[in-house]
């Protein structure tokens, strides 16, 4: 078995056994470091990776916490390099690797190439999810039907009742937190918006293009399912970017208003999670005491923070009603400020930044074709919808998120840099 597909089966495999699924992937990525170790290093050093570290262990050494803070970087250094082996994974056969890669022949081809596998990444992704998804809405669905005292219920077999049924009001099938459910999910769903976009815009589309839109329906359902206010936040907001991409085919632009006033009224009159929705739902969040905590907290150490599970160390017990501990700032960016340092922020946004206005401007600008565009745009959805999530929570100690980020963010680097015609000696592309 090809690398390719060792690396598209342990992303399949990771939301359902997720040891076995990081065992397949660290081999593989072991193997990539072997072969190509000195490119990675220099594309990690080029793109910036190389200070960033430097910043989060000088950080780590000022922690109040060493050892934990340490421990911590985990979630950081080794996700820089596995972007640099994604990047320099390659995609070119032997006779190509000779060509001349000037040649626009050559270019387009290898172009063609990236794309074609990043399509079925993608479309491996959101297909290998269907399963737990599809189990999501059917807990859900019981659960609901358990309020109600419907006398559905009392068809289904206990044995399967009692596995079915959600331990409390939130979904949180494989993942056992429904907010970590959540974040994979909305991943998920800008893979598959992207995907139907594509397949509106081909003529011979594949085989398995409904069970792609039964697939975003479910990762749809699903994200209700979960109870997370945060997810459907983002859900409306890239169903409505993926509408305006596709605005010119107007039954699609009517079935998404559709949609999204579904969603919207489903929570407001039914509930969220078995939480009635209303206004001080969101004004009166806990979040709110948590962000002005890690803003003091910024002000108090703004160069090197606190160090990882700063925030943590810090906080006093009911300070904030009803919570006895809390883990982290609830923003990813309020985070890496509040326990990295104002510059380690900085610099992450600054690398992380580039990239996807790289992948922006590569949208707008340059001269792909239409099924190409879509795919370029399933991972910048994807990668949106994860970088929104990261406003209201971080959940940076579940590697299956870590690893499924720093991929669509390497998928977005790679078709940039090829689709520019500027392929450079590390060969930017990802399998």
């Amino acid at each position: 078995m090809g690398r390719e597909r060792w690396w598209l089966l342990s992303l399949a495999t990771m939301p359902y056994a997720s040891y076995l699924g990081l065992v397949m992937m660290l081999g593989v990525y072991i193997s990539a470091l072997k072969q190509r170790g000195d490119r990675v290093l220099k594309l990690c050093h080029r793109m910036g990776f190389g200070w960033l570290s430097l910043g989060l262990l000088v950080s780590s050494a000022l922690a109040v916490y060493k050892g934990d803070s340490f421990l911590q970087l985990a979630n950081f250094l080794p996700f820089f390099l596995l972007f640099g082996v994604l990047v320099n994974e390659p995609t070119v056969t032997a006779s190509q690797a000779h060509a001349d890669p000037c040649h626009e022949d050559t270019s387009q081809e290898t172009s063609n190439i990236l794309f074609r596998k990043l399509e079925h990444l993608a479309q491996g992704l959101l297909l290998s999810a269907i399963p737990f998804m599809a189990v999501a809405c059917i807990q859900y669905l019981i659960k609901q039907l358990a309020i109600a005292q419907s006398s559905i219920i009392r068809l289904i077999p206990d044995t399967i009742l009692t596995q079915l049924q959600p331990y409390d009001h939130r979904v949180n099938i494989l993942f056992g937190n429904s907010n970590a459910l959540c974040a994979y999910l909305v991943i998920i769903l800008g893979l598959s918006l992207g995907l139907a976009i594509q397949g509106l815009r081909q003529k011979d589309r594949p085989h398995f293009y409904w069970a792609q839109l039964v697939g975003l329906g479910l990762c749809i359902g699903a994200i209700f399912a979960t109870g997370s206010r945060n997810g459907l936040i983002v859900t409306l907001t890239l169903i409505a970017i993926a509408l305006y991409a596709a605005r010119s085919y107007r039954w699609v632009f009517f079935l998404g208003i559709a949609v999204i006033s579904g969603l919207v009224f489903t929570a407001i009159n039914f509930g969220f999670g078995e939480r009635a929705m209303s206004l001080a739902l969101f004004t009166q969040d806990a979040r709110i005491e948590i962000w002005q905590q890690s803003l003091v907290l910024i002000q108090q150490r703004p160069i090197f923070g606190w160090g990882f599970s700063g925030f943590r160390s810090q906080y006093v017990p009911y300070s904030i009603q009803h919570y006895a501990m809390l883990w982290h700032a609830h923003n990813i960016w309020l985070l890496l400020a509040s326990e990295a340092g104002i510059p380690v922020m900085l610099g992450f946004n600054l690398i992380v930044g580039r990239i996807c206005y790289g992948g922006a401007r590569t949208l707008r600008q340059t001269t792909l074709s239409k099924r190409d565009r879509a795919v370029l745009l399933s991972y910048l959805l994807a990668f949106a919808g994860c970088s929104l999530y990261g406003l209201f929570d971080v959940l940076l100690h579940d590697s299956r998120i870590n690893v499924i980020t720093w991929v669509t963010l390497a998928a977005i680097y790679s078709m940039t840099q090829t689709a520019c015609n500027d392929i450079p000696d590390t060969e930017p592309t990802i399998q």
